[in-house]
């Protein structure tokens, strides 16, 4: 409740999860074989979400090796950065 208060550090923490996520790799399991964007993937298979990898994307992040905690302000008026904690910490079942 405090954190609407405080937007600035409210955005110094998401920089900080884009520089260094929680979980730079994040394991998950295929139970089922299925194909996505043609390509199959077999049931029992093990892969792995590179979030660091994502977190320095250019494309979604301007100038991701760059500590600009101003552009984080802008999620509040729904710009078009993504917020880093949106796949931080959230991927599918567990």
């Amino acid at each position: 409740s405090d954190m609407t208060a405080m937007p600035y550090i409210d955005a110094l923490i998401r920089v900080v999860h884009l520089f260094n996520p929680a979980t730079p790799m994040i394991p998950r399991s295929c139970i089922q074989t299925d194909t996505y964007k043609g390509y199959r993937i077999l049931g029992g298979s093990n892969y792995y979400f590179l979030s660091r990898a994502m977190t320095h994307d250019a494309s979604i992040y301007p100038d991701p090796h760059k500590f600009m905690p101003e552009c984080h302000l802008a999620l509040r008026r729904e710009s078009s950065v993504k917020d880093p904690q949106d796949f931080t910490f959230v991927f599918g079942m567990r």
